[in-house]
């Protein structure tokens, strides 16, 4: 996967001391981790809106699932469904 050769490649040029390889792997994960959460903002959002304001406890078990999904870099599959 593309995050593990980045990450990879960050390992090499802290290890080689690159600073210019390294900051801009740096900044290559960041934005990565920055579009990761806010997708998952977006996907939240539109969970709860689609339910209004009333109290489901179908909206919470959708949010709940949407919040357990791992963070970048993290490769832990997400829980199960109940």
């Amino acid at each position: 996967m593309l995050r593990e050769q980045i990450s990879a490649a960050l390992k090499t040029s802290i290890k080689e001391k690159n600073a210019c390889a390294t900051a801009t792997l740096r900044l290559i994960n960041a934005a990565i981790k920055d579009r990761d959460i806010a997708a998952r903002e977006t996907a939240l959002e539109l969970v709860e809106s689609s339910w209004g304001t009333w109290p489901s406890p179908l909206a919470a078990a959708a949010c709940e699932w949407i919040e357990s999904w791992p963070a970048a870099g993290d490769e832990s599959p997400p829980r199960e469904d109940p």
